[in-house]
């Protein structure tokens, strides 16, 4: 028998209904509704494996395994093997950390995954031209999956790229473009997944940037994969540390992470936790 869905996990959990099934009230008691890509994913699970708890989370738990991959390489990059390592220790440690790696049904799982890849590529453009490529397509993937909650990472990488000094109009197209690619690859592969009658109901395409309650325990929650890294880093640097690259970057993603809160309301994810009372969600649960 599958336990009981948590508060966080209702959202998620009425928009996997097929259209008609839910409480006719459910859908709008929600103050965003998750993307038809955050849809799709999460319902990987139960199209391949039934109906039981461990195919509700399965997508999740996948690409939260993935993630702790993506924390790992992104230390790496920024810091050293053993800084990856510890950092991705630390999500497993904390059962926030635990939650956005996917034990919850939550959209956070397959946000954290393209974020991470992206954050570590857009540190790599220094080093490698390619990595614009990789830093667009995730960008754009997460875009997909968190709507305007992700769009400060292709603000980012244009950051980063006029701090190298190679941001021109070549390097801009290829950011936007690789984004806008990838999110419209995502998205009509979502579509032709959730299917129209979904999309023309209640799934949107993408989350709208929207007014929202920001909370002081919100905010640490969404920067937990950015501290392990800062801390642990910081700890690793020589006496010169106050010019480290990587730090500045660290910055520049808090900084732009943390702008596009007060404008989403949400650092990963894009629907609000305070926004989905409990009295609302249980009797759309009830029918599934």
């Amino acid at each position: 028998m599958r336990r009981p869905l948590a508060e966080d996990e209702a959202t998620l959990a009425v928009a996997m209904h097929p259209v008609g099934s839910t409480h006719p009230t459910a859908h709008r008691a929600f103050h965003a509704a998750p993307t038809a890509a955050a849809v799709a994913l999460a319902r990987i699970g139960p199209t391949l494996l039934g109906g039981s708890e461990l195919a509700l989370r399965f997508a999740g738990l996948v690409a939260g395994a993935l993630a702790l991959g993506a924390t790992v390489r992104l230390g790496e990059r920024l810091f050293a093997t053993r800084v990856g390592v510890i950092a991705a220790l630390v999500l497993l440690a904390v059962p926030e950390g635990r939650a956005m790696l996917g034990t919850q049904l939550t959209v956070d799982c397959f946000f954290l995954l393209p974020m991470l890849v992206s954050l570590a590529s857009i540190r790599n453009l220094a080093r490698a031209k390619s990595s614009i490529v990789w830093a667009g397509v995730m960008a754009g993937i997460a875009v997909a999956v968190a709507g305007s909650a992700a769009l400060w990472l292709p603000v980012l990488a244009l950051i980063w790229l006029r701090r190298l000094r190679g941001l021109d109009w070549r390097s801009f197209a290829s950011v936007i473009g690789w984004t806008a690619m990838a999110a419209v690859v995502v998205i009509g592969a979502a579509i032709a997944s959730v299917g129209r009658g979904a999309i023309a109901g209640e799934t949107p395409l993408l989350s709208a940037a929207v007014p929202a309650e920001v909370s002081i325990a919100g905010l640490a929650r969404g920067l937990l994969p950015i501290l392990p890294l800062a801390i642990l880093g910081a700890s690793h640097l020589p006496p010169t540390w106050s010019r480290s690259e990587s730090l500045r970057f660290i910055g520049w993603w808090v900084l732009v992470s943390g702008t596009s809160t007060f404008f989403t309301g949400s650092v990963v994810g894009p629907c609000p936790r305070r926004r989905c009372p409990v009295r609302t969600c249980r009797p759309a649960l009830a029918t599934g």
